[in-house]
């Protein structure tokens, strides 16, 4: 699975409801379901307690790494009848088996099964006697089982029910299921892990007048009308795969379709199916799937293997999800044109949809062998994504994704959160979809491509994906081909891949012999016993004047790549002058902190000068970051913030360049984007909420000051005709330059700057443009706040996915006062709790981004997070470890902070019949 909506980061894996009344249909239709099959006497399982602990002091139970063994049989192949209907949905489920070789002849067969009826059980044909078949809370067990054998089970499910977001479930009256990780379990008992793998062969019937589409994945072989109103369609999928990514679809959709047509002159047949009233918003998505087939096949030779590709947006899916050949996606995944859709939003659009179908070679045709080798499948996938979209932007893309790093995944790296890429154990298998096994799973990804090169890089996937396909496999073998590939060992490499934490570097320089010598050491302070890793560092060199050059290493070698193998690794340039500035992890080519080694002038020198865009990214944000730090520690001694000796005319430069070389706004606009916590906090000793805050909103005013001309400028900007276009680079990168002006001059807050943001809100021509101008607005003290919030949700009430953003921009307010603006949306009449894209704008932006909010000196955003965690919970949903980012690191901050996040963790902590996973998650941020 990808990440989430709206974030970059690692899928937001939950779904929000706090209730799902009983209508009168379902409960008519429950009684006239078939009776229960009664031997055995099948428990429901409590939904309060998914993971069976009944009360706070039952000790966290925990899936170990080393405790895998494979299955004692083989899945051939599986056939799955379902009756469908949203009350009550019948499945007849053939699995055919055979026992393992090697496998202990007198071992049962034990499937998995949750909140299942079972109606009844058939082997080869007969019905089992009570004493070959036991079924418990979450499992069935069949005895006295031959060598080979089919074994055929009839369950009832009631989707209409089913609150968790997890198997099959209804949204806006469609059937729908999501499988990954184990949700195939409950709509039949099946060996529900990755490594079972099989051919699928599925029957869907329902009525025709509400479910006229009937989805599955592999190709439609039959379709049929049944006399009493129903139909009944058939698919098959002649592709070996794991039951995750087995999906269905059954409801009242329309669709646009097209075709995909590779150089080989093979076509693949595309469609996109949302509800009726949301079509016209798809043709981007379908583009959109249709560029990534292409440049799958460009880049790395994979055409698409299935006859039929097709995406499905629903309101309210949770998240997006690889099934093969049949893409599920929330809304706002899918939708988007420049009337309803921002530009980092679209950029998400185009990244998540070719995620998805990139999975369908890493992740679908090879797959992993265990959940814990998930960063196998989504670390690969998510480099692979990342590479594709900075293909489309011209390399900018990857400040985004280091500013993704530095947000959401090195802050998990030295909290209480930190675990390998490769987990060694886990309390619940939804807390593996995290930042470390998607984002620096693709750093890992991404060092091996350093190290080997382009070319080899390739050779190494395809090599992979031949020698494995249709397997379940582990992360070794990737690193296996990736050996062979490049001709060199990787074992001190594989290190990555099971140890935690982020290593920091520190650089020496010394003047030695007409050439300057590097020192970098490499330390883990989250163990300092840890073995040394290894780190490419990618480098350039410049003179005081910004002139490249172009010196040698004493010894040989890349003098461009320099890999840290050692605790200590020492290099030689020749014919450097000894004050050349050197430009270190340019791209940040591995996932580490680097100490600071550059002073002030060094830095303007990259900022002016450097080729690589996040060296001169890592510049800009130094400069600033030193200025924020050192204005706020004065500040606390009981100075005024003053930015007087704050090179600002380096920052107007840019401005200039960008008028100048309009081509290279996009990076621009992220060279003059002021930081914010997490990275002001990094390498720190504590985090300084309000003296950051307090500072880099100084900071921007400063900037907003000194350069009103440049940035008014650069805001009214109306662009070239054409580029109002999603995707346009150009559109892009004015727009991301106006927004981040506009930001600097809202610091100022001042009568015009607020004039011209309601002005933007209510006219501007694109989404993206109007979106921004309100986010800043909301941190603006001035009557026109309240009336762009009300014109704004007057004119796109009707629109879901502009909903979602009306709520965003409110959560991630800073202003004061702007808590409870906050928690009085929860009973906003447009709030609707069991909208999964509502539940992210407004409670995945507060408690994860808003980064001033949250710590309401009063505690109110730690009480709250505490409720939600609790009533996730309940329901057996997932999302705890992804809400929890910023409480995690509680003891980092201020005495009073600590101890009201404190308060709120532990009475998450003491609450009875909570479930394993939100216990070890809590316990880990207490007892760290």
């Amino acid at each position: 699975m990808p990440g989430s909506w709206p974030t970059s980061s690692g899928r937001a894996r939950w779904w929000w409801s706090p209730s799902c009344p009983e209508s009168p249909s379902a409960r008519s239709t429950r009684n006239r379901c078939a009776p229960s099959w009664q031997p055995g006497k099948h428990r429901m399982a409590d939904p309060s307690h998914p993971d069976g602990d009944a009360s706070p002091d039952t000790a966290v139970r925990l899936h170990r790494r080393e405790a895998w063994q494979p299955w004692d049989h083989e899945l051939e192949r599986v056939e799955l009848a379902f009756e469908l209907d949203a009350e009550c949905t019948v499945v007849t489920a053939s699995l055919q088996l055979h026992r393992r070789s090697g496998a202990d002849q007198a071992a049962p067969l034990v499937l998995s099964g949750r909140e299942l009826t079972l109606l009844s059980v058939m082997l080869d044909g007969r019905e089992l006697s009570d004493g070959q078949v036991a079924v418990g809370d979450r499992t069935l067990t069949v005895h006295g089982l031959p060598e080979r054998f089919e074994l055929c089970l009839r369950t009832r499910l009631e989707p209409v029910r089913n609150l968790s977001g997890r198997g099959l479930f209804v949204l806006g009256g469609t059937l729908v299921t999501q499988m990954e990780p184990e949700g195939l379990s409950r709509v039949t008992y099946f060996p529900d892990r990755p490594d079972v793998l099989a051919r699928y062969r599925v029957t869907l019937t329902a009525d025709a007048a509400r479910y006229p589409v009937l989805l599955s994945n592999g190709d439609c072989t039959e379709r049929r009308e049944l006399p009493d109103g129903r139909h009944q369609v058939v698919w098959d999928d002649p592709f070996r795969k794991p039951s995750y990514v087995f999906g269905l679809v059954a409801g009242d959709l329309a669709a646009i379709r097209d075709t995909c047509r590779f150089p080989s002159g093979r076509e693949v047949r595309l469609a996109v199916y949302a509800p009726v009233g949301h079509i016209r918003h798809c043709r981007f998505a379908l583009e959109a799937v249709r560029r990534a087939m292409l440049w799958d096949e460009a880049t790395y030779g994979l055409e698409c293997d299935v006859n039929d590709y097709s995406l499905v947006a629903l309101p309210g899916f949770p998240g997006a999800m690889e099934n093969k050949g049949l893409n599920l996606y929330d809304l706002a995944g899918v939708l988007a044109d420049t009337e309803i859709t921002t530009d980092d939003e679209a950029l998400t659009i185009e990244r998540i949809i070719a995620h998805e179908y990139f999975h369908n070679w890493t992740g679908n045709r090879v797959t992993c062998r265990d959940w814990f080798q998930l960063s196998l499948k989504e670390g690969l996938t998510r480099f692979r994504d990342q590479t594709y979209i900075d293909d489309r932007l011209g390399g900018a893309y990857r400040i985004d994704t280091v500013r993704a790093l530095l947000r959401n995944q090195f802050p998990e790296d030295d909290g209480p959160n930190r675990h390998p890429i490769r987990p060694e154990r886990y309390a619940d298998v939804e807390e593996l979809y995290t930042a470390t096994v998607y984002e620096k799973g693709a750093e890992v990804i991404r060092m091996m491509h350093t190290l080997l090169g382009p070319a080899r890089f390739t050779a190494g996937v395809r090599d992979y994906l031949a020698r494995h396909d249709g397997q379940a496999v582990t992360t070794d073998e990737f690193v296996d081909a990736m050996a062979r590939a490049g001709g060199r060992d990787l074992a001190a490499f594989r290190r990555w891949y099971v140890q935690a934490g982020r290593p920091r570097v520190h650089v020496e320089r010394q003047a030695q012999d007409g050439g300057i010598a590097l020192t970098l050491t490499q330390t883990l302070a989250v163990a300092p016993d840890a073995l040394p890793l290894t780190i490419p560092v990618r480098v350039s060199w410049f003179d005081r004047s910004g002139q490249a050059l172009s010196p040698q290493l004493a010894d040989g070698g890349d003098p461009a790549l320099i890999e840290i193998a050692a605790a200590a690794t020492r290099v030689v340039y020749a014919d450097l002058p000894p004050d050349a500035v050197p430009s270190l992890f340019e791209g940040l080519s591995a996932p580490v902190g680097i100490e600071p080694h550059l002073d002030s002038d060094e830095r303007l020198v990259l900022l002016a000068h450097a080729t690589d865009p996040w060296a001169r990214w890592n510049a800009a944000q130094g400069l600033m970051t030193d200025a924020i730090r050192a204005q706020a520690a004065a500040a606390r001694d009981g100075a005024s913030l003053s930015f007087a000796d704050f090179p600002i005319q380096a920052f107007a430069r840019l401005l200039d360049e960008a008028q100048e070389a309009p081509d290279s706004r996009l990076v621009l606009a992220e060279l003059l984007r002021v930081p914010d916590e997490p990275v002001l906090s990094d390498g720190q000793p504590f985090i300084d909420v309000d003296g950051h805050h307090a500072a880099r909103t100084a900071l921007r005013a400063s900037l907003g000051q000194a350069l009103r001309p440049q940035l008014l400028r650069a805001v009214q900007d109306l662009g070239e005709p054409g580029d109002g276009e999603l995707m346009h680079v150009g559109g892009l990168g004015r727009r991301r330059l106006a927004a981040v002006c506009l930001d600097l001059l809202a610091a100022v807050g001042d009568d015009e700057v607020a004039r011209l943001c309601h002005e933007r809100v209510l006219a501007a021509p694109t989404m993206t443009e109007r979106f921004d101008a309100l986010a800043c607005l909301v941190d603006i003290e001035h009557p026109l706040r309240q009336s762009a919030l009300d014109a704004f949700i007057d004119r796109w009430r009707d629109h879901p996915t502009v909903v979602a953003k009306w709520f965003t921009a409110q959560a991630l307010a800073r202003s004061p006062g702007a808590i409870e603006r906050i928690m009085a949306l929860q009973i906003h009449p447009l709030f609707d709790p069991q909208n999964m894209a509502l539940g992210l704008a407004l409670l995945g932006s507060f408690f994860r981004q808003n980064r001033v909010a949250f710590h309401d000196a009063q505690g109110r955003g730690y009480e709250w997070l505490a409720d939600v965690l609790l009533m996730l919970d309940r329901l057996g949903r997932p999302g705890a470890v992804w809400l929890t980012p910023q409480i995690s690191q509680w003891r980092r901050h201020l005495p009073e902070r600590q101890a009201a996040m404190r308060r709120a963790l532990e009475r998450v902590a003491g609450t009875a019949g909570l479930s394993n996973g939100t216990r070890g998650l809590v316990m880990r941020f207490l007892d760290e």
